[in-house]
């Protein structure tokens, strides 16, 4: 054997090299327990190799005697890998294998919907038969996703002193112990803490923003929000570089004196910022605290219906606070899982025309761009140029409104050349135009302007009249073009009501024609 498939890194490099899903022989854990078996020289890292990564204590717990333990499967769920359970007394002899094998694994995913055992019964006995402080003493990266409040205290057994990274649902009933967890906040590189409670609990508030005070070297961090004195902490950490806040609220950022007067520049690693449920006044007073930063990914979610004024502050803040060469992502959208209600004013204060956003062209390398205001835009065919221009790089665009409310498009079908000439690697756009003309697209195919990457078209309202001369208008504009969506798409699958408006009659007559071009796509490939 050649002497350097003695080194465990490369023999690690090896085996990831051929579990690869895109690999055309790879190997399953099947092949790497033959390994194991039959080869004593990569025995062990074969087996390192099979227990590295575990989403479940099955696999363990299968390592107990066989007439100790039984599990069920319900053939009539596909995949399933059914129900396991202790059946009768172990005896501490009976442990010695599956606390063995527990000392190989480094990455453990422990989720409520996961489970399949009588989990309080399992951690108790493994608890009662353990003899060292945690069962995985190698273990780096923890999920304890378990919402039982019963349960919470057994994530001891988990928390071992190598854990640098680490996702918690910190139940509200043990707020209170979060500081007692043995957390190596100083060498913790990612930590999530999921708490599914209140706006207004202040206790938990309290006890995650301390926690948080005390991180050194975290470079992913996932919160539901953070006091002021906590975020005031962020920006002097040095290898940040993700961070996700899930609902922060204007008052935790009113002041940040300490930050705009330090003379070492803030959030020096940060690239991908998050912020899933806010309004613009917050965006605003956490972008001040940037310079220049080379944030790659920032993405912003409301529910809270934007005026195209703030909407503009947005846009330009953004602009002043970040490197025009380093964004690639950018979602500015309604919170996800979540509605805006309608304006109440007059739609045209919140309509976005081409001078707001023209103020996000300098940022020439943005890849995946989301924009949902609350009515949407006021953009014609010389605009669609130039966002097709300004973006040459895009993949992901979508152009959309955030509630029921769209205003009228004034981008023809003819616009889509925009960006079937300047955005060769768009896979994915979601815009409203109005294709109720269609304009020639020329006889020779010398002069036809093709794009062969668009898979997936968003129509949203978009008007359409004749869906054989659209259909066959962007087949040849987009020749691999195989999805169309629509707004709401799933809901016109329902029967209309009686009392049915115009606005929604007219928009389930459109979601019929969009279909219709959908599937003479399909139709015309072949």
């Amino acid at each position: 054997m050649h002497r350097s498939l003695a080194i465990s890194e490369i023999i690690d490099l090896i085996f990831a090299e051929l579990q690869r899903p895109d690999y055309e022989r790879n190997l399953g854990h099947k092949d790497f327990a033959a390994l194991a078996r039959t080869c004593k020289n990569f025995q062990n890292p074969a087996l390192d190799h099979l227990w590295r990564e575990q989403d479940t204590l099955t696999n363990l717990l299968k390592c107990l005697p066989s007439h100790l333990w039984e599990e069920k499967v319900d053939p009539a769920v596909s995949g399933s890998r059914g129900t396991f359970r202790i059946t009768g007394p172990v005896s501490t002899s009976d442990w010695n294998i599956p606390f063995a094998y527990a000392l190989r694994i480094r990455r453990l995913e422990l989720h409520s919907w996961g489970i399949t055992s009588p989990v309080a019964d399992v951690f108790e006995r493994i608890s009662t038969a353990l003899a060292r402080d945690h069962l995985c003493p190698n273990l780096e990266t923890l999920s304890f996703q378990i919402y039982e409040d019963r349960l919470f205290p057994y994530i001891r057994l988990f928390l071992g002193p190598k854990v640098i990274d680490t996702t918690i649902c910190l139940p509200f009933s043990h707020a209170s112990s979060l500081p007692d967890l043995p957390l190596r906040c100083s060498d913790l590189k990612r930590l999530a803490i999921d708490t599914f409670t209140s706006e207004g609990n202040t206790m938990l508030l309290r006890v995650v923003s301390n926690l948080v005070s005390r991180l050194e070297r975290i470079e992913d961090l996932t919160l539901a929000k953070l006091s002021r004195e906590a975020l005031e902490h962020l920006p002097r950490l040095p290898s940040l570089r993700s961070l996700h806040l899930q609902r922060p609220l204007l008052e935790d950022i009113a002041s940040f004196p300490q930050c705009r007067t330090s003379p070492r520049t803030p959030f020096p690693a940060l690239r991908e910022l998050y912020f899933g449920d806010t309004t613009i006044e917050f965006a605003l007073g956490f972008l001040n605290l940037l310079s220049d930063c080379s944030l790659e990914t920032f993405s912003f979610g409301t529910t809270v219906a934007a005026t195209r004024f703030e909407t503009g502050q947005l846009y330009a803040t953004l602009t002043r606070r970040l490197s025009h060469t380093s964004l690639r992502t950018l979602y500015v959208e309604v919170a996800e899982d979540q509605e805006m209600p309608a304006p109440a004013g007059p739609i045209a204060n919140y309509v976005i025309n081409r001078d707001i956003l023209a103020m996000l062209f300098c940022f020439s390398n943005l890849t995946t761009l989301a924009l949902t205001p609350p009515v949407g835009f006021d953009i014609d065919d010389a605009t669609a140029w130039d966002i097709a221009r300004a973006w040459p790089k895009l993949e992901v665009l979508c152009l959309d409104a955030a509630t029921e409310l769209h205003h009228s498009s004034r981008i023809s079908l003819g616009g889509l050349c925009a960006f079937a000439k300047h955005c060769k690697d768009l896979t994915n756009l979601t815009i409203t135009f109005d294709a109720s003309s269609v304009p020639p697209l020329g006889n020779s195919t010398e002069n036809v302007i093709s794009q062969s990457s668009l898979v997936f078209l968003g129509t949203n309202k978009s008007q359409i009249i004749d869906p054989v001369a659209v259909a066959s208008f962007l087949s040849k504009l987009f020749p691999h073009l195989s999805v169309i969506h629509t707004y709401l798409n799933w809901f016109w699958e329902e029967p209309a009501d009686e009392d049915e408006d115009d606005e929604t009659a007219n928009a389930r007559l459109f979601n019929s024609r969009w279909k219709q071009v959908e599937s003479m796509l399909a139709d015309l490939k072949n």
